[in-house]
């Protein structure tokens, strides 16, 4: 995490540091972090279905499963060849 957080600084306004966080963050279990980093990760490049993809995950593991579809299918949208598993 504070590697990506060195690497944020840096280049603030990279989605792909964001996203990168939001990973480390969700790997340790701190998803309201990850969550909070895929989402301005999207807002900086909207069409970014890895981090639509995770932010699905998130709302998986957090149980809630109607969010989950939700995003799953914006997923989709922006990248139909994608494999929801």
């Amino acid at each position: 995490i504070e590697e990506y957080q060195k690497a944020h600084l840096l280049q603030p306004t990279s989605p792909e540091v964001l996203y990168g966080l939001g990973m480390a963050y969700w790997s340790t279990g701190k998803l309201v972090q990850a969550l909070t980093h895929f989402q301005q990760a999207l807002e900086m490049k909207p069409d970014f279905v890895e981090a639509i993809y995770s932010i699905a995950g998130i709302y998986r593991d957090r149980g809630q499963i109607n969010e989950a579809i939700d995003w799953f299918k914006r997923a989709i949208q922006v990248r139909p060849d994608l494999d929801v598993k």
